[in-house]
């Protein structure tokens, strides 16, 4: 016995309409895992200041990684961890999240940074984060209220570097 028009047409719209609910559903693969890089420095900034500090050649730079899996900072604490600035290795090993970049690291004004964890499920990842650096400047600038007209001249300074 056949089933009615009206039946198949029933059936196969309720086909359709499954296939378009379940499909994304079940085609949407999971995110990929992300690896970062964030760093900071230990040179002297204005009280208060809240920019992103940058470094000159003679401070040592701090350099940590984390993965971002699922949306979840994933446990690195048995992933073998290798360490490169410029290209060059600095050091290596198992969970090694975080770095001091000695101040003889390459003294290029633009510093690479490297960290490739190994074997991290699925496959290797590898992070990067690009340091500019700077030379130390001196800025003469006269107090806003006052002039340079004295012949005798009083200057502090103050070094900061951002």
């Amino acid at each position: 016995m056949q089933p009615s028009p009206a039946l198949r047409l029933s059936l196969t719209l309720s086909a359709l309409l499954l296939a378009i609910i379940v499909t994304p559903v079940l085609a949407a693969p999971a995110p990929p895992a992300a690896a970062f890089i964030t760093w900071r420095t230990n040179t002297t900034v204005p009280l208060g200041y809240a920019g992103k500090i940058i470094p000159n050649r003679t401070a040592p730079i701090v350099a940590s990684v984390f993965v971002l899996k699922d949306n979840v900072i994933a446990d690195l604490s048995t992933t073998a961890i290798r360490w490169y600035a410029n290209d060059i290795f600095i050091t290596g090993g198992q969970g090694l999240t975080a770095i001091t970049i000695p101040v003889e690291a390459p003294p290029q004004a633009r510093l690479l940074i490297r960290a490739v964890l190994e074997n991290f499920k699925p496959a290797t990842l590898t992070a990067t984060a690009i340091i500019r650096r700077t030379r130390p400047v001196v800025v003469l600038a006269p107090p806003p209220t006052e002039s340079l007209r004295s012949a005798a001249l009083m200057l502090r300074a103050t070094p900061y570097f951002f």
